[in-house]
């Protein structure tokens, strides 16, 4: 099997991946009732861009310039995950007094407030951003989305590494 083939055949196991995790988080919030706080729903949008990526990267035949630009762009991706799901473990580890209040739904939100606000809002966290909820393994799922995220990034630097050796 020639190495783009293989940098393709990876993209496409990330992304079914992707769409797993996904279902799972929505299986979560229509049958067992967790609603996901703003932080939460960042990190969806984040993990379907990811999808997206590694979907564009799966479906087309691309070069060693297209296929350089993929991992990057799912390298880069994978950081903005990191970034949120490590700041929501860190909410969950933090005494609840000194957090601010969420509040709001993230679409209201984006609705109602400049994008930089609704960033910096969300960001600052709040009650609902710190609650552990589901857990499996001792772990909560934000500690989940950022194993994921890692794991992610780990195969964002292969599938980068891949793309300049062929």
């Amino acid at each position: 099997m020639k190495k783009a083939s293989k940098v393709r055949f990876g993209y496409f196991f990330a992304f079914l991946l992707i769409v797993f995790l996904l279902g799972l988080a929505e299986y979560l919030e229509i049958y067992k009732g967790m609603i996901p706080c703003p932080l939460c729903m960042l990190q969806r949008m984040v993990l379907i861009m990811l999808g997206v990526v590694f979907f564009i990267g799966m479906l087309f035949h691309m070069k060693k310039m297209g296929l350089f630009v993929i991992g990057l762009l799912s390298l880069l991706t994978t950081v903005g995950g990191i970034l949120l799901s490590g700041r929501q473990v860190w909410l969950q580890h933090v005494p609840p007094s000194s957090l601010g209040e969420c509040g709001a739904s993230l679409s209201y939100m984006f609705q109602t407030l400049p994008l930089m606000k609704v960033l910096n809002h969300v960001w600052i966290g709040g009650i609902e951003c710190s609650q552990h909820g589901w857990t499996f393994m001792y772990l909560s799922l934000a500690e989940w989305s950022l194993i994921g995220f890692l794991v992610f990034f780990v195969f964002a630097l292969v599938q980068l590494k891949r793309s300049l050796d062929t």
